[in-house]
């Protein structure tokens, strides 16, 4: 892919760029607001841990 610098490719490239910050931000808003407790990333040691008999 290559850059073509003239007025309506910039601002091609600046709306698509703010599509993709835009997009991320709601993902990551809506993560937090859906299910705030479970954004913990669950490992052996926690699972194992946690089923002590």
């Amino acid at each position: 892919m290559f850059f073509v610098f003239n007025k309506s490719k910039i601002y091609s490239y600046i709306i698509a760029l703010c599509t993709v910050v835009i997009l991320f931000v709601a993902a990551a808003s809506l993560n937090d607001f859906l299910s705030p407790s479970e954004n913990s990333v669950e490992t052996v040691t926690n699972v194992t841990s946690l089923n002590t008999i």
